[in-house]
């Protein structure tokens, strides 16, 4: 992890202009948002059945995770602007990816356990008490963790095997060619049958 995020971090440096864009983008749809559902998340956790869902609360979860997250790499990649790749230095930050990693499963967790608890009754105080857009943004973000997670099994389930069996032919091949080359060179080359004259 510690070297995916140094080759990340050697990335934004040799492209200042593309990660400021990305930066002022990510900001600007992380604040964007965060305007658009405030009241109606506030609406939804004040209300009589507030009790029903946690979802305001998720919410504020992940705009603050994401903003830490893009904050730590906007740090390091400034810290190491105008650095030659050979010396980028990720300041002994290594385990934070980890950190990040594990706190990004839980919060999933926690969406997944929330949202499919949520009944008719509570999805209707939902688009009542706050906004059909704030319903909108839970249904998003739900199904797109879930999307996410559903393809990382795909590859682990499928694409791995495929290619660990494919890595563990080509070794049985290579080793059966091998000694088939041994077994030639071990018995030499076929003698010659006389020329006619010779008989």
């Amino acid at each position: 992890m510690g070297d995916s995020t140094k080759e990340q971090i050697e990335d934004c440096v040799a492209r200042p202009f593309c990660f400021l864009m990305k930066f002022f983008l990510s900001i600007l749809t992380l604040g964007t948002s965060f305007y658009i559902l405030k009241d109606p998340a506030k609406s939804v956790s004040k209300g009589r059945l507030s009790g029903c869902t946690q979802m305001p609360l998720i919410c504020a979860v992940w705009f603050l995770f994401f903003f830490i997250y893009i904050i730590f790499y906007f740090l390091l990649t400034c810290y190491n602007l105008g650095q030659r790749r050979e010396n980028i230095d990720i300041c002994c930050c290594s385990p934070v990816p980890k950190f990040l990693t594990l706190i990004f499963i839980a919060i999933s967790i926690w969406t997944f356990y929330d949202f499919f608890h949520i009944d008719g009754e509570c999805k209707s105080y939902i688009q009542a008490e706050g906004s059909s857009q704030f319903w909108l943004a839970c249904q998003v973000l739900t199904y797109s963790l879930a999307v996410l997670y559903i393809v990382i099994v795909l590859l682990i389930c499928v694409v791995l095997p495929c290619w660990l069996f494919c890595c563990f032919m080509t070794e049985v091949n290579g080793f059966f060619t091998g000694m088939s080359d041994q077994s030639r060179r071990e018995i030499g080359p076929a003698p010659s049958e006389p020329l006619l004259s010779e008989v």
